[in-house]
């Protein structure tokens, strides 16, 4: 945890920005007082028919204006930097603070009510892991994340390079810290490069002797020459030069139409390709240690170039068809020199060199990014370690283990051991559901390849189903105990194909009658009694609790405890074997004035 870094450089920073607004505030000053005199001078000399010395204060007062301008620039774009950092040790601040919930970013649209176990975990939307963690900049690193933190590649070799990356990059905060700045700095490139790529990656049916050097050389180099040479001892020039020109107004207008709209997709990527060009470049000038980070760092190369020179390349050819923006510009440069030809020409060569790479160098920078992001978590809370993966299960077993989201100062960590199934019971509010969230989210976090908060933890590779926050649908007539059945039964189902799994159920069938429910509930976990199955469900019907004696290898109960001290009740918040002896409702409901009295 880096919470006292944090905090220092976040305050070194305020001074620093405080020093670069008076410096901005100096230049901005000095700009006016060049100006004013320098205007006050050359007025003053011209009305005493001073020429020469009018002149002279007029390039003076230029000069100086200049230089101020130029060096206004540096301290502008240093204050802005400056910002930037600050924003970057803010966010992590609250990070730390559990202020994180008001971050803009909440990966809202990766949300799918229909998946095994993302909505009732809070991986996405507000008040999510992925809200927490995200530190990307671009389309494909948050889409990377959402990848890892929905449905990672969950094969053992997989997790366990990308723990060994996530362990690296833990310890590489100037690296990641430059990585969010240049995102930062350059706004949220999360366009969608998918209009990029494939345009890059078409084939356009543009004859090639229209963009060959030989025209788009050789015909304004006669039309500009025939110009120069024209007079009265060559009149035949100028019929040469207007119909040159004449020329090169009809390919610029055939041009407009049939190349442009080519560029055009370029130029609507200009942002992007900046940003890209500067995070690759800094992901090539790092060293790694790690296999899989080399080996990522290795395919920014091909045969030809860099990633970084070659997307640089690309950006600056964005930049050169954004004189399309300035009409009169645009349109002399194609009169006489043919300029979208050209540009179309060195997009074409552009294309053959590396579109067979474009989309590798994007998925690059997008893993980068992701697994940055889930570098941030051993940045901002205590107790992180990497789990062991096991490959033969089912099986989880963790000591200390905590949720992400509370606070590390609040957090009260359990033993938890799965071999079977779990019946967890308990009073109103004494911890229940946050165990079994707490059990699903470091799962999720394991498979992702991140750290864990535990002291150490051991999981097999299992499919995570979880039903704990069912929601009705009045659109599609469903019913919250129908919604409730129709996620059991998914559940049940994929017990049914014998591969290994594990699933959290909360309070299940709690929208029926307590015999219902019990009844229920007995035919659902015994359904689920399966040698590839463990999991843990949480009850408050004790009834639940008999399974143990019959199938003492196979079910366990533990339970959460209150306690009473002076009229007011203390939960511990631990794990405790056996099941719960004790309620709490009648208490709760005189707490909030709704006693017999």
């Amino acid at each position: 945890m880096m919470e006292q870094e944090f905090h220092t450089k976040h305050t070194q920073l305020k001074r620093e920005e405080s020093k670069l607004k008076a410096g901005n505030d100096r230049f901005i000053s000095l700009r006016f007082w060049v100006f004013l005199v320098g205007a006050a001078l050359s007025g003053l000399f011209y009305s005493q028919k001073m020429m020469l010395p009018m002149w002279a204060a007029l390039v003076t007062a230029i000069i100086a204006f200049t230089l101020v301008v130029v060096f206004h620039q540096r301290v502008k774009k240093g204050l802005k930097r400056c910002q930037a950092r600050i924003r970057f040790y803010d966010a992590f601040i609250k990070r730390i603070n559990g202020e994180w919930t008001g971050f803009s970013d909440t990966g809202a649209e990766f949300v799918k009510p229909e998946h095994p176990f993302s909505a009732d975990l809070n991986i996405f939307g507000p008040k999510s892991l992925f809200q927490l963690l995200n530190l990307t900049h671009t389309f494909k690193g948050r889409e990377r994340l959402a990848k890892l933190l929905g449905e990672p590649d969950k094969s053992k070799p997989a997790i366990e390079q990308r723990q060994g990356a996530v362990e690296e990059l833990s310890h590489k905060l100037d690296f990641i810290e430059e990585l969010c700045l240049r995102g930062l700095m350059d706004g949220r490139p999360a366009k969608d490069p998918a209009a990029l790529i494939e345009n890059i990656n078409q084939e356009y049916s543009v004859p090639a002797f229209l963009y060959h050097r030989a025209l788009t050389f050789g015909l304004p180099l006669v039309t500009l020459l025939s110009a120069c040479l024209a007079g009265a001892a060559r009149p035949w020039l100028y019929y040469v030069m207007l119909a040159g020109l004449v020329l090169q107004l009809l390919l610029f207008a055939w041009s407009f139409k049939a190349v442009f709209p080519i560029l055009g997709t370029v130029l609507q990527y200009r942002k992007e390709l900046n940003a890209y060009e500067q995070l690759i470049d800094l992901i090539e000038g790092e060293t790694f240690h790690q296999p899989y980070l080399k080996e990522l760092q290795a395919r920014l190369v091909n045969e030809h170039s860099s990633a970084g020179s070659e997307i640089k390349r690309l950006a600056i050819l964005s930049d050169y068809v954004d004189f399309k923006n300035s009409p009169l510009i645009h349109f002399m440069l194609n009169a006489l020199f043919l300029w979208d030809l050209h540009l179309y020409r060195s997009f074409d060569s552009w294309k053959m060199r590396n579109a067979k790479s474009i989309e590798s160098w994007l998925s690059v920078l997008g893993e980068f990014e992701a697994l940055s992001s889930l570098a941030a978590l051993p940045m901002i809370t205590p107790v992180t370690s990497y789990p062991k993966i096991l490959e033969k299960g089912p099986w989880f077993e963790a000591r200390a283990l905590g949720h992400p989201f509370i606070h590390y100062a609040k957090r009260v960590a359990n033993d938890v051991t799965i071999k079977g199934v779990g019946i967890i019971t308990g009073s109103n509010m004494s911890g229940k559901t946050t165990l079994l969230r707490t059990v699903g989210i470091n799962l999720v976090l394991a498979y992702a390849g991140a750290p864990v908060c535990a002291q150490s933890m051991s999981a097999s590779l299992m499919s995570l189903y979880t039903s704990m926050r069912n929601n009705d649908d009045l659109s599609e007539g469903i019913s919250t105990f129908y919604a409730e059945l129709l996620r059991i039964k998914q559940i049940v189902s994929f017990s049914r194909e014998g591969r290994e799994m594990i699933f959290l159920t909360d309070e299940i069938f709690k929208g029926t009658n307590s015999k219902d429910r019990v009844d229920g509930a007995k035919i659902v976990l015994k359904g689920l009694n399966k040698p590839w199955a463990i999991g843990l469900i949480s009850t408050h019907d004790y009834e639940l609790c008999d399974l143990e004696k019959e199938d003492t290898r196979r079910f366990t109960n533990h339970h959460f405890t209150e306690s009473y001290v002076n009229q007011q009740l203390y939960f511990d918040y631990k794990l405790h074997e056996g099941r719960c002896r004790t309620s709490n409702a009648r208490f709760l409901m005189k707490l909030v004035g709704l006693d017999e009295t």
